[in-house]
């Protein structure tokens, strides 16, 4: 019979000392380099919905949505942000074949969408159980 290991039960500080630390991911576009891919916090996706156009039930519902989640989350090596608000109207230029992987992978990282969704049900039923 094997013994299960209990999680440790956090505090308010150890989920608190999570702040500032954005999960990161890299991101490369064949043949021309990498970028990274930063997650938001509550509160800048929650500033990122609110600078977005919605429908008259909150959906957002903004030509420009992915372009302005894109100058939110995409970094260089160093941490800084490589797109400012003047791009977003060059971003959604960009060919779709470049910006659905690039808009996903953010999507994901922020937690944000459905596939994000579907990932933290799938983890948080993992954790519930002490399944791998």
């Amino acid at each position: 019979m094997t013994e299960q290991t209990q999680p440790k039960q956090l505090t308010a500080e150890d989920l608190l000392s999570l702040r500032n630390q954005p999960p990161k991911e890299p991101f490369e576009f064949p043949g021309r380099g990498t970028v990274v891919v930063h997650g938001l916090s509550n509160l800048e996706t929650s500033q990122w919905r609110a600078g977005c156009d919605q429908d008259d039930k909150g959906r957002i519902n903004d030509e420009y949505a992915d372009a302005k989640l894109i100058v939110r989350c995409v970094h260089d090596a160093e941490g800084n942000r490589i797109f400012t608000a003047e791009h977003i109207t060059r971003i959604v230029d960009l060919p779709e074949l470049i910006l659905s992987p690039l808009v996903a992978k953010c999507m994901k990282v922020c937690g944000i969408g459905k596939e994000a969704d579907e990932e933290i049900l799938k983890n948080y039923g993992k954790t519930v159980t002490g399944s791998s």
